[in-house]
């Protein structure tokens, strides 16, 4: 499958010198393994990265005075207005996708389905301390059979929300989400993009399946395989934002409550603000 019918957009702030290090790593993986295109959009208060130079890699430094949240939805939009590509990647700077994987996604895509998770639908990820040794050992396996290796070797989170909302329309009760996304592009902007009303972290992902199920997409996991999680400590700006944690969980109530069909959640995103300036669905 031609990867080159692709772009991966990564948001990143650089909070600690292993972010840094997961970023780079996946620079490296994505440019030496596919033939795709990169978009990474930094957003802080001062530049943290400097990445390798690559035509297929576009880097955008956006100053902040204000890091106390990361407005992760509205940076992805940025970065989706930009893409040009068939298909487009939702990137986690942490994660390393096994060539499978997204081969199993590419068709997927290909045979029209329109949003594919590039993990089984019950686990998807090992988190994993890395040495630098081992990281060096996947960056330059040129088969990334190392990575494949690590899962079969491993114990793989499961991550199960016990969620009956999404028995209720038809996904099953035992769903993963986050991570990481392949999109058709057309449909990923037809479906509103990220929801910006989303700021700083959660529950965006299981807001984005759950749009794009009630919109009528095509949606689907791979029938085996999992991704590699690489650690880093938890920013507390990120993950301790009570105001936003509590707001962003509020939303996700409403939503699930007042937008149960198509019509109402088309028209309901339809008047957020960021799409009328945007116009993803035109």
């Amino acid at each position: 499958m031609n990867s080159q019918d692709l772009t991966a957009i990564i948001p990143v702030r650089i909070d600690s010198p292993e972010r840094l290090r997961n970023l780079n790593s996946v620079i490296t993986f994505l440019l030496k393994f596919y033939n795709c295109k990169i978009i990474v959009k930094e957003v802080d208060s001062e530049q943290k990265t400097h990445l390798v130079k690559d035509n297929r890699l576009t880097y955008i430094f956006e100053h902040t005075h204000d890091t106390s949240f990361f407005h992760r939805t509205k940076i992805l939009n940025d970065m989706l207005k930009l893409v040009d590509t068939k298909y487009t990647i939702n990137y986690d700077c942490d994660i390393l996708v096994p060539q499978d994987n997204v081969n199993k996604c590419l068709t997927m895509l290909e045979n029209g389905y329109e949003l594919v998770y590039p993990y089984e639908k019950g686990s998807f990820l090992t988190f994993w301390d890395f040495t630098d040794q081992q990281l060096n050992k996947i960056l330059t396996d040129p088969n990334t059979s190392w990575i494949s290796y690590l899962t079969n070797k491993y114990p793989v989170l499961t991550d199960n929300p016990g969620l009956d909302l999404f028995t209720s329309i038809g996904l099953g009760k035992i769903i993963t989400a986050g991570g990481i996304q392949f999109f058709n592009t057309d449909s990923y902007k037809n479906g509103f993009g990220e929801n910006e009303e989303f700021i700083d972290w959660g529950p965006e992902d299981q807001e984005r399946l759950y749009r794009f199920c009630i919109l009528g997409y095509k949606i689907g996991w791979i029938d085996s395989g999992y991704v590699i999680h690489m650690n880093h400590p938890k920013a507390k700006a990120w993950d301790s934002n009570t105001f936003y944690n509590k707001q962003n969980h509020k939303l996700w109530n409403d939503i699930t409550t007042n937008y149960k069909s198509k019509k109402t959640l088309f028209d309901y995103m339809s008047s957020l603000e960021y799409n009328k300036l945007r116009n993803f669905n035109s």
